[in-house]
Formats: C-alpha cells, sequence, structure tokens
C-alpha cells in the first residue's frame, strides 16, 4: 500500500499500491481502449476476487 507521506502534490505522480499476484489492472479510456502511462482514465480490475460490480445505495434497506 502506498503512504500517504510518499504523495506529492504533483498531479499525476501517485501510485495506487503494489501489483496483486492474481489479479490484472489497467487504466482504460472511454472506448475501452487501454490508455496510455500518465493517460486519465478508468481504473478496471479482472481477477478471482474482483466483484462483478456495485449495487446502487437504493438497493440497500438503509439507503
Amino acid at each position: 500500500m502506498v503512504r500517504p507521506q510518499s504523495l506529492t502534490s504533483q498531479r499525476n505522480d501517485r501510485c495506487i499500491g503494489r501489483p496483486d499476484a492474481v489479479a490484472e489492472a489497467v487504466v482504460l479510456r472511454k472506448d475501452g481502449t487501454r490508455a496510455e502511462p500518465g493517460e486519465i482514465g478508468l481504473f478496471a480490475t479482472k481477477g478471482p476476487t474482483t466483484t462483478a460490480g456495485y449495487r446502487p445505495k437504493e438497493d440497500f434497506p438503509q439507503g
């Protein structure tokens, strides 16, 4: 994991942690193609421990 003190205030100078042994992670563009290093996009993961998605909070009785 990344420690807060290791982050700087410079944009694009961030880390999301160490690679996982059983999951793949990529940054995707809106069209689904892989983004280039430094390009902003959607963080996507795939693997046996990845959930299918998040349910909207309206699906839960407590809101």
